[in-house]
């Protein structure tokens, strides 16, 4: 599933950086990262909902804050995968080689798991 990102400078960040995490959690977003400018919040593209957006990021300017925003579409992954890729082999007393299904097998070792 595709996910929507709204990135959002924010200022003042306090106290508009945690009402806006509150208000669009309430919308869909289910994730959520604090920047030094801002925030950036991710929803699952299907359940994102512009224009419940849109209103909450104008009732957030009329309390006083100044926001600029930005929506980026970030295409499904397998984030498991890509965090499995990141680890190599491992060799246990240089007899044993031990490896993730996509690694490449490595006949100069007795045992390998």
């Amino acid at each position: 599933m595709d996910y929507t990102l709204l990135e959002i400078k924010i200022k003042p960040l306090d106290p508009f950086r945690d009402l806006l995490s509150y208000r669009l959690a309430a919308c869909g977003f289910d994730m959520f990262e604090d920047t030094a400018e801002g925030l950036k919040a991710y929803a699952p593209s299907e359940a994102y909902r512009r224009d419940d957006v849109k209103g909450i990021l104008k009732e957030s300017e009329g309390l006083g804050c100044s926001l600029e925003s930005r929506e980026e579409i970030i295409p499904w992954k397998n984030w498991n995968e890509e965090w499995e890729k990141q680890y190599q082999p491992e060799i246990i007393g240089g007899k044993i080689y031990v490896r993730a299904e996509f690694h490449p097998p490595n006949p100069g070792f007795p045992l390998e798991i």
